[in-house]
């Protein structure tokens, strides 16, 4: 008996060969909202370094945007005396685009750094606040990661928001796919989350929104809390990683499972074989 049931032609006959029982093909993994749950009591058992490292991120991102904020009003002041209002018009843009990228460069390198501190603590190695910084060797491919992801998210939510919504969500997985394989490529990551998560996509953008929303909903508490609820966030994402990807070493980036394989289909190869269980006396 065959676990697709019988009917149909295709390459292997009309019929089951006899004595033949196929293998159920696994199914792809759902989101799993237990995740978040499973985040915070990651979270409690590293509280510590888990503080420690979002505050040092949020410290350094502070003070270089603060930096370049407070640089660019000096050098604009300077320009009016000097040039026209077209001329300072210029500079100032210029200058607002350039202050942008060096804190997107900034903030991209540390949160790589947050999410292979997640992967390690997943994996039950010891993390330190060291690994914020550990994201040097994949900083590259990770700053077009999240450059694309951006751009992405930002086309999406200009056609109606809501495109936006599922690019965000179906795409989360790529920088960790970039922090966790380094022979990865950005575009190949990209297409290797929505891949997997689009066979959950519903599941996928609220998993994104609640967590979210989890995650900075520590801004009620003076900001303060932040530092407690931040941390949900690479861990959350690291866990759903895990589901999806697995945490071994694979060169190729493949997801977990494999489509579903029809044996009346033509073209395709059946499951492994079975063997047939003994017959009842």
């Amino acid at each position: 008996m065959s676990v697709y049931g019988g009917g149909g032609g295709g390459d292997y006959g009309g019929s089951m060969p006899a004595g033949v029982v196929y293998a159920p093909a696994p199914m792809p993994p759902k989101v799993r909202f237990e995740i978040i749950g499973e985040a915070w009591d990651l979270f409690q058992k590293q509280m510590g370094t888990w503080v420690l490292s979002v505050l040092i991120l949020f410290v350094i991102t502070f003070t270089v945007s603060f930096a370049l904020r407070f640089s660019g009003t000096l050098a604009g002041l300077g320009a009016i005396g000097r040039d026209g209002d077209a001329d300072v018009t210029l500079a100032s843009v210029s200058f607002r685009l350039f202050s942008s990228l060096i804190t997107n460069l900034i903030t991209f390198f540390l949160l790589g750094g947050l999410y292979k501190m997640a992967l390690k603590q997943i994996r039950g190695l010891a993390i330190g606040v060291s690994d914020l910084f550990s994201a040097g060797s994949v900083f590259i491919p990770l700053f077009l990661t999240n450059l694309l992801y951006g751009v992405c998210v930002l086309g999406g939510t200009i056609l109606c928001i809501i495109p936006g919504l599922i690019f965000a969500s179906l795409l989360i997985l790529s920088p960790l796919l970039i922090v966790d394989k380094r022979e990865t490529s950005p575009v190949q990551a990209l297409k290797a989350s929505w891949n997997v998560l689009k066979t959950d996509m519903l599941n996928a953008v609220l998993f994104l929104f609640v967590l979210g929303i989890v995650s900075v909903a520590g801004v009620l508490g003076c900001g303060v809390g932040l530092l407690f609820t931040y941390p949900l966030l690479p861990l959350g994402y690291a866990l759903l990683y895990r589901d999806f990807f697995g945490l071994g070493t694979a060169e190729a980036v493949e997801p977990r499972f494999s489509e579903p394989q029809n044996p009346w289909v033509s073209g395709q190869a059946p499951p492994p074989l079975l063997p047939e269980p003994p017959a009842k006396n």
